[in-house]
């Protein structure tokens, strides 16, 4: 209806009469690519949002201090909806113009563009960790986190838990592209600001912070710093347990399993054989109380666990005969009775989005 009605305004009307119309009759064009973006209609958003951005271009050329602020958006929703069509690659000159725009008015103004830059400079993060630029989308959000703090003792207020979810994809980018080391840091950043969080609203947060310690102990883990990721992983089982109590979500009680299962494999590379039959006997009671509530969810994961603990077993039965100097007694041979799990080496706990993130941050 607003677009009708600015459409009225400036077509077939004196450029004289047209153009004090034309900025809002450009706002109200990039809302609606918006709307279509977020409704799963990237082909109309893109339309619309061309049409804004031909226009736009032509009024910040004209006008820049009244209507350069609002290429920055529109660039941004082209982006979205190329991304929505499957085009990342023809995404990324829009979100990186946006970004150089912004930053310019940002050095204008940091106070008042700081926001927008932060949108933006996490959108372009997002599509360059897609497109496999792991330095360039870790470099990039780098810049957001410090944005943030820079905003801060700008008197502005922070989005702890948002810095905590940039600082999160940074490690999950890392890790994914092999570079488990250098995970660590943001990781460890990450977990920092949950636990502030937490102390402040466990309520509220302390999910977040549970899944932010189990990420940290796969990342130790996968780094090779096996007695680190089990200090770690022990915390985050005991995060879970709690967060289980708190919520009775199933979400909670699987994480839990995952926790247990990377325990008892992590205890067994340590040869601490007690803690392992324990950690393993406690994941099959889990998956077996998730299987009763959802069979044909759980059952297969608890199978393929069962067989996975039996080989430990076995492992460790060997080891104790061996110290004992004497065969091993029948009774401690394991009796696969089809228990479950996933043959997932690398068992990654889906993040929890966290808190609403702003309306140009993708969803990943």
């Amino acid at each position: 209806m607003a677009v009708s009605c600015y459409n009225d305004l400036v077509s077939g009307r004196p450029a004289r009469q047209a153009i004090p119309h034309l900025h809002n009759f450009t706002l109200a064009l990039c809302q609606v690519g918006n709307y279509y973006s977020e409704d799963d209609r990237p082909d109309e958003a893109l339309k619309v949002l061309t049409v804004a951005l031909d226009l736009v271009r032509a009024l910040a050329e004209a006008a820049p201090q009244v209507d350069l602020p609002l290429l920055p958006p529109v660039l941004s929703g082209v982006s979205h909806a190329l991304v929505g069509l499957g085009q990342p690659d023809e995404a990324l000159p829009y979100a990186r113009e946006a970004v150089a725009l912004t930053k310019r008015m940002h050095d204008f103004d940091p106070y008042k563009f700081g926001d927008g830059l932060l949108e933006c400079l996490e959108w372009l993060g997002s599509l360059l960790a897609e497109a496999g630029r792991v330095d360039e989308a870790v470099d990039t959000w780098r810049d957001a986190v410090d944005l943030h703090w820079t905003l801060f003792s700008l008197g502005r207020a922070v989005d702890v838990a948002h810095v905590a979810s940039v600082l999160e994809d940074m490690a999950q980018s890392l890790a994914e592209s092999g570079r488990h080391e250098e995970a660590l840091e943001p990781a460890k950043d990450a977990v920092l600001q949950y636990r502030l969080l937490t102390d402040a609203n466990p309520s509220a947060f302390g999910e977040y912070l549970s899944v932010a310690v189990h990420n940290l102990a796969l990342y130790h883990s996968q780094a090779g710093q096996v007695e680190e990721a089990v200090v770690r992983m022990e915390e985050a089982a005991g995060f879970h347990r709690l967060v289980a109590e708190w919520t009775g979500r199933s979400a909670a009680v699987d994480r839990l399993a995952s926790a247990l299962r990377v325990l008892s494999e992590d205890y067994e590379k340590l040869g601490r054989t007690d803690d392992m039959l324990r950690s393993g006997t406690e994941c099959l009671r889990v998956l077996e109380a998730l299987a009763a509530d959802d069979p044909e969810e759980h059952l297969l994961r608890r199978c393929s666990l069962q067989l996975s603990f039996a080989a430990q077993r076995l492992r460790a039965g060997r080891e104790l005969r061996a110290r004992r100097g004497g065969p091993m007694r029948a009774s401690t041979s394991p009796q696969v009775t089809g228990r479950r799990w996933q043959p997932d080496e690398g068992f990654t706990v889906s993040r929890s989005p966290g808190p609403t993130p702003p309306s140009a941050r993708p969803t990943r």
